[in-house]
């Protein structure tokens, strides 16, 4: 009798165990099932009809890796035994939990991950409305279309960490869903395609709410200030950037003067505008960093009234002006990176600025009208900076005798540094870019510049320099190793502005930890180019023209195989053209224009 009353569930669990079954014998190439695959199918379905109730054991899934499917449907399980920890589907496609009991006596299950699936339609996750004891639900890196959220995940009421990131919402998204999902505590949105007006108004109760990800939704309008609304939580982690926020005032957030937990607040690419209120860097509680890059906010630089601990600052790309505060590194005494590139920041850079920042790593003021007498060996106290980059201001003199020997990029172009670099190139052991064009420096490029075994851009143009291109390049390790031996970069979170096939184009990420680059054109360099040069089988662009080269191109360049780009243009360059050059299969732009080559092309 207990088997008839069954009989509709046994024959949907006969269809799931075949279903799996042929599954299993596709992907494993096996006759039947792995026998732990086989026990796991028969304790499913003794758990489905166990004698003592309707429950069915949540853990035994964890067995089967390669699911595809789940269809529970027209069951009579009541609830899941949940085991502690969040089963993880990689390979889940579909989950169903239509026509149960499980709403009657409200299932255990509290924590479900279905991340980097294919769920697209409603359809898919329907069944997630039947657990509404869930806590933690993650369905980020899915296909997830417009209308595919269904209004029923409001019965989630219990529901905390919400992350339906990286999916295809367009402007159908149900905002009434996470107006009534109160209980919220963390919410991804980021790059889920979302083109609608999003009201910070509907999180006006979410008590429990500390982190909040909308970013890089570039269709998505953030409206914080209308209608208006008193927050009742206090957030840790906010990253709007890439949206666009308070678009009728282009204001920063007026709620966040009630925050006093803050600890990252992202809102750049924003497309902000006015001044940055002193109210923002007034909260105490910042430990991660302040990102208003890409904007258009304008004034000066804010003062917090009492020091932070703060790790960083990132202004870049505003209309910031005036001098920074003489007592800055007392103001940020833990920053590690700091970045106010392209504003309007004037005035001197003194010894007194960046004392205090004992864990300093990256530092980037270029792109603004900062002048005077630069003395580099302020930098020699900072153990951790990685990246100095003061380009395109009015600062000059001599690039001194020491220099923080942990530096890993030093760009100093388009400033008036005069004197010889001889002196202290080897006080940079650690190098890996090194940009020093548009300056007045003069003498020879000294043999000292091979003791920097990890450079991979070497960017001297638009000098004074004279004398021979040194031999002893072919000691410098990522110059001389292809992409495939060539040793990963630290290079991580630093962004180089690099002049290659005739354009300007900046290198970050994986492209930069790939790039490899010497450039010595519009200086005064003679003699020949040395034959040592076509070992640089590493080299992705090479540009010496404009200088008085003579003799030859060199026959060993049919070995830089990676090579995109080479200028030889504007020298006394003579002979034929080496036919071997045909070999460089992965030349794009060549130049030998300007020069008294002869013989058949």
């Amino acid at each position: 009798m207990e088997l008839l009353g069954r009989s509709r569930s046994l024959c949907n669990w006969v269809l799931v165990l075949v279903t799996l079954l042929v599954n299993h014998k596709v992907l494993f190439g096996c006759e039947g099932c792995l026998e732990q695959e086989r026990s796991t199918l028969i304790k499913i379905r003794d758990s489905v009809n166990h004698p003592d109730g309707h429950g069915l054991t949540w853990g035994l899934f964890a067995y089967l890796e390669k699911l595809s499917s789940l269809t529970l449907d027209g069951n009579q399980i009541s609830r899941w035994d949940f085991q502690p920890g969040c089963p993880q589907f990689e390979s889940l496609q579909s989950l169903s939990l239509e026509n149960n009991f499980l709403n009657e006596s409200k299932p255990d299950l509290s924590c479900l991950r279905l991340q980097e699936n294919k769920f697209s339609t409603s359809l898919a996750i329907q069944g997630l409305c039947k657990l509404p004891k869930i806590q933690v639900l993650d369905l980020h890196s899915n296909q997830l279309l417009d209308g595919s959220i269904p209004p029923c995940l409001t019965n989630l009421t219990q529901l905390t960490h919400l992350d339906l990131s990286n999916n295809r919402f367009g402007d159908q998204f149900p905002l009434n869903v996470l107006r009534d999902l109160n209980s919220l505590e963390h919410v991804d949105l980021s790059n889920s395609q979302l083109s609608v007006v999003f009201p910070f108004s509907i999180w006006a109760n979410h008590v429990n709410l500390s982190f909040i990800d909308l970013s890089s939704n570039h269709q998505l309008k953030v409206e914080t200030e209308f209608p208006p609304w008193v927050p009742s939580f206090q957030l840790r982690h906010l990253k709007l950037s890439n949206c666009s926020l308070n678009s009728k005032i282009g204001a920063i957030p007026k709620f966040l003067a009630t925050q006093n937990n803050l600890e990252m607040v992202d809102l750049s690419s924003t497309k902000l505008r006015g001044s940055i209120p002193s109210w923002l860097f007034g909260n105490s509680s910042y430990r991660e960093y302040v990102d208003l890059s890409h904007n258009l906010l304008s004034g000066g630089f804010p003062i917090p009234s009492s020091p932070l601990a703060i790790r960083g600052i990132y202004l870049s790309y505003n209309n910031i002006s005036g001098p920074l505060p003489p007592n800055i590194s007392a103001l940020f005494p833990y920053l590690v990176n700091f970045s106010m590139s392209n504003n309007a920041i004037e005035g001197n850079i003194l010894p007194n600025h960046f004392g205090d920042m004992a864990s300093l790593s990256l530092l980037d003021l270029s792109n603004n009208k900062l002048t005077g007498d630069v003395s580099f060996t302020q930098f020699i106290e900072y153990p951790s900076l990685k990246t100095l980059k003061l380009a395109n201001n009015r600062l000059h003199g001599s690039p001194g005798i020491y220099i923080a020997s942990s530096l890993r990029v030093l760009d100093i172009s388009e400033n008036f540094f005069y004197g010889s670099i001889k002196a202290w190139i080897v006080s940079l052991p650690n190098l890996e870019v090194l940009i020093m064009h548009n300056n007045r420096l003069e003498g020879s490029i000294p043999n000292e510049t091979c003791d920097m075994p990890n450079l991979r851009i070497l960017d001297l143009s638009h000098n004074n320099l004279s004398g021979l291109i040194p031999e002893c390049f072919i000691h410098i390790d990522p110059w001389t190793e292809s992409d495939m031996e060539r040793k990963k970069s630290s290079l991580d979170g630093v962004v180089v502005d690099l002049t290659t096939k005739g354009r300007t184009y900046s290198f970050s990420r994986a492209p930069l930890s790939k790039m490899t680059s010497i450039d010595l054109s519009k200086n005064a360099l003679n003699g020949v180019i040395p034959p040592q040069m076509g070992f640089l089988q590493g080299l992705h662009s090479l540009n010496l023209s404009y200088n008085y080269l003579r003799d030859g191109i060199p026959t060993t360049f049919q070995q830089l195989h990676e090579l995109e780009s080479l200028d030889l243009s504007h020298n006394q360059l003579n002979g034929s053209i080496p036919l071997e050059l045909e070999k460089l299969d992965r030349l794009t732009v060549l130049s030998l224009s300007f020069n008294n080559f002869s013989g058949k092309m």
